[in-house]
């Protein structure tokens, strides 16, 4: 029986690791700040004013909770599985196998739902995220620094708005500032780096007004804030689309990985709960 054990002990050996690392980053961020923000400070390291909760997204703290009881959870099944494999408590290796089971059909059902729904979600995600656009570009933005870390994404990025160019119809339109139609971040820039460093710049001096100016100055063309097309612009290049792809893959490998890990760990199970049924030792 030690030649199934082995196996089994190593999948449930990653799978007590991983719960022990999940509690503890949630522990770590539960009283260090929000996870979202954390999490953009360490995509975008190099921007002031990421340690300024751009967004004030102090509604997602319940993420922090979420991410302690599933790594409580996973801890908790893994240790379920290791007494059941080195005792042969046939109980505890049946209520194993059938925790992994459904989580594996649990796993597979939302992405199944994420793939069929997918577009249906991104509107939703979109539509949320365009109601910060009420204050762009003004200084009494509630959002603290939403106009300058929107427009860090979209120079980054090279993409514009959530959507597209769309998205900022209404801001304009409502200023009515000379025809503009786009914001200077959503143009082709000479040098994407110098436009970065503008940006912040602009941050430290607080100074909407002489972030645009700058900006405009380092464009391909400086009529592309109100003539907009593929050349001067990433106008029709969304930036959420963009984002999503950035985080997608790595998602889909995790997910695979998991799944993998999960399969393997209901069959060890169910061989071990076999050979302890029958008392067979190979």
């Amino acid at each position: 029986m030690i030649k199934i054990k082995i196996p089994f002990f190593i999948i449930n050996f990653v799978f007590l690791v991983a719960g022990i690392g999940v509690l503890g980053l949630g522990i770590y961020y539960h009283f260090s700040g929000n996870p979202m923000d954390m999490l953009l400070q360490k995509s975008y390291s190099g921007i002031k004013f990421m340690s300024q909760d751009p967004f004030k997204l102090k509604t997602l703290d319940p993420i922090s909770y979420l991410m302690m009881a599933c790594g409580a959870l996973v801890f908790f099944i893994s240790f379920i599985g290791y007494c059941g494999a080195v005792k042969d408590i046939r109980c505890l290796l049946v209520f194993y196998g059938i925790i992994l089971t459904v989580g594996f059909i649990v796993q597979v059902t939302l992405v199944v739902l994420y793939y069929c729904y997918r577009n249906e979600l991104t509107s939703i995600l979109s539509e949320n995220l365009k109601t910060h656009y009420t204050t762009y570009e003004t200084n009494d933005n509630p959002n603290g620094n939403f106009t300058y870390f929107v427009n860090y994404i979209m120079v980054d990025n090279e993409c514009c708005g959530i959507s597209g160019y769309e998205d900022f119809k209404n801001v304009y339109d409502a200023k009515k500032d000379n025809n503009q139609t786009i914001p200077e971040s959503c143009c082709v820039f000479k040098d994407k780096k110098d436009a970065l460093d503008v940006i912040q710049e602009a941050f430290s001096e607080k100074s909407i007004r002489s972030m645009k100016q700058e900006l405009l100055k380092l464009v391909h063309d400086q009529t592309c804030t109100s003539e907009y097309n593929v050349i001067n612009s990433h106008a029709e290049k969304g930036c959420l689309k963009i984002i999503l792809e950035i985080f997608e893959l790595p998602l889909i490998i995790a997910i695979v990985l998991v799944g993998t890990l999960e399969i393997c760990g209901i069959v060890f199970s169910v061989f071990i709960f076999r050979a302890a049924w029958y008392d067979y030792v190979p």
